[in-house]
C-alpha cells in the first residue's frame, strides 16, 4: 500500500524489542522531489524526517508531535527510484528514537541519520509525559499540544 507520497509500507527485515529493520523504495514519481531540484531531483530533508516519523509512528507507536529534534546529520542524497534501509532504535526510558538511513544496494551508504525526541502511548492511549521532571523542555501544556497535533491539528506530519 502506498501512501499521499508514494512510499509504500516496506519489507520488514527485522523487529525485536526496541528494534525495527525496513527496506523500502523511494519512487522517482513521489511528489517529495515536486520544486526539489527541477533539474537535480533529490529527496528534501523535511520528507526524509516526515517518512521517518511515519515509520516511528507506524512501528512503536508514537505520537505524531515531535517534540525536538535532538541531532540529525544528511551525509548523502537520497535519490528519486532509491531502495533504502531504515533501522530505528527506540529508548522509552529517554523517550528518544535514534535512526539511520542508508542505500539498501552493495556498499551500504549512510544517507542520513539522527535522534529525535518521541511521545509515547501508554497501553490507554494517552500520551506519556516528557514534561521538565522527565528530561523534556516543556511548558504544563505539553500533553494538550501533543494530544491536538495527533489529532490532525497545527504541526501534524501526514
Amino acid at each position: 500500500m502506498r501512501n499521499a507520497h508514494g512510499i509504500g509500507d516496506g519489507q520488514l527485515v527485522r523487529q525485536e524489542a526496541g528494534l525495527v529493520e525496513l527496506l523500502f523504495s523511494v519512487p522517482a514519481d513521489s511528489d517529495y522531489f515536486d520544486g526539489h531540484f527541477p533539474d537535480f531531483k533529490l529527496l528534501p530533508a523535511v520528507a526524509q524526517f516526515d517518512i521517518i516519523s511515519r515509520f516511528a509512528r507506524r512501528y512503536f507507536g508514537i505520537s505524531h508531535y515531535i517534540p525536538r529534534i535532538r541531532r540529525v546529520k544528511f551525509s548523502s542524497p537520497v535519490y528519486p527510484g532509491s531502495r533504502v534501509r531504515l533501522t530505528m532504535r527506540l529508548d522509552r526510558e529517554k523517550s528518544s528514537l535514534s535512526f539511520e538511513l542508508a542505500d539498501a544496494g552493495p556498499g551500504t551508504r549512510l544517507l542520513s541519520s539522527g535522534t529525535f525526541s518521541v511521545v509515547l502511548q501508554d497501553t490507554d492511549g494517552q500520551h506519556d509525559a516528557d514534561g521538565p521532571e522527565n528530561g523534556g523542555q516543556h511548558d504544563a501544556g505539553t500533553q494538550q499540544d501533543a494530544r491536538t497535533q495527533a489529532d490532525g491539528g497545527p504541526g501534524d506530519v501526514p
